[in-house]
């Protein structure tokens, strides 16, 4: 779990408007190892992406002024940022919800309240898969796919992380669950 000790640690924004959640969510993520910043609604969010271009973001879609559907669009849009690994991590969790997230550039939905060992497996799946460096690693995304197909390109464990992250959706102690 985490990545202490390597040269880069992932580093993960956290875009949350729920101060205590934010900072709670934050603190997990730390000292699990990963480099973290947070900020608190979109225009912060935006603004950190650029000076600081995290590998990954755990979004809230229910943001004041602009929700995290547009975060995800406006991220997807930035030419370096294409990689980024977007977790969305909302009380926004019909299917409806989750088709619209797929569709703004989310790779992952989560309902809330979410289990933080799960969002610390995905990461830790993504950090070993390789954060879509040089070797030409894409992201898994929507494009081209219907919502219910679970279409990662990394694990975790032997089993294919969803990008219907439920729970039972993805690998839990090495076994594959639901239609992963």
């Amino acid at each position: 779990m985490g990545t202490q000790g390597q040269a880069h640690r992932l580093r993960v924004l956290v875009v949350e408007d729920n101060q205590d959640t934010a900072t709670s969510l934050a603190m997990v993520l730390r000292l699990s190892g990963y480099d973290v910043r947070v900020a608190f609604d979109a225009p912060a969010a935006l603004k950190e992406v650029a000076e600081w271009s995290p590998d990954a973001a755990i979004l809230d879609i229910g943001l004041p002024s602009l929700d995290g559907y547009e975060v995800a669009r406006k991220l997807r849009a930035m030419p370096r940022e294409k990689r980024i690994l977007l977790l969305a991590v909302t009380a926004y969790a019909t299917q409806e919800d989750r088709r619209r997230s797929f569709e703004a550039g989310v790779n992952l939905h989560f309902a809330k309240p979410a289990d933080p060992q799960q969002l610390l497996d995905v990461l830790a799946g993504f950090e070993q898969w390789g954060r879509g460096t040089e070797n030409e690693k894409t992201l898994p995304t929507q494009a081209g796919s219907s919502a219910g197909e679970a279409d990662c390109r990394f694990t975790q464990g032997s089993c294919p992380v969803s990008r219907q992250a439920e729970a039972g959706d993805y690998a839990k102690n090495g076994e594959c669950e639901g239609d992963g």
